[in-house]
């Protein structure tokens, strides 16, 4: 999943619903997702503010669906760091992280191909 930011607050509910289908519909297909948030963002999110249950709930929303993913393309993209022959990712400061095994070990862990 790409376009935009499917982890943009606007998005996360939809693209949610979405990933939930995928898994039930077709359990086999890996997915993909590319998102500007960096995995800590997304996982170790800083929240600095008062008690927040409505962004508290979001911040729980992106990170199921992180959750869900096989494979997260983590960074926005760079144009001074961008570099062609980087697989997967259109600059060098992304990651391509192997979500199931970064979970499992407690730190992120590289993607590779199969």
């Amino acid at each position: 999943m790409t376009g935009g930011d499917p982890l943009n607050t606007n998005n996360l509910e939809s693209v949610l619903d979405l990933v939930n289908e995928i898994h039930l519909s077709f359990p086999e297909k890996t997915i993909w997702l590319y998102s500007g948030f960096t995995w800590e963002q997304i996982m170790y999110p800083v929240v600095t503010s008062d008690f927040n249950p409505e962004r508290d709930k979001l911040l729980k929303i992106r990170q199921d669906i992180v959750r869900q993913c096989d494979v997260l393309v983590d960074g926005r993209y760079e144009e001074d760091k961008r570099d062609v022959t980087y697989h997967w990712a259109g600059s060098t400061n992304q990651r391509v992280i192997d979500v199931k095994k970064t979970l499992e070990q407690g730190s992120v862990v590289l993607w590779e191909k199969q």
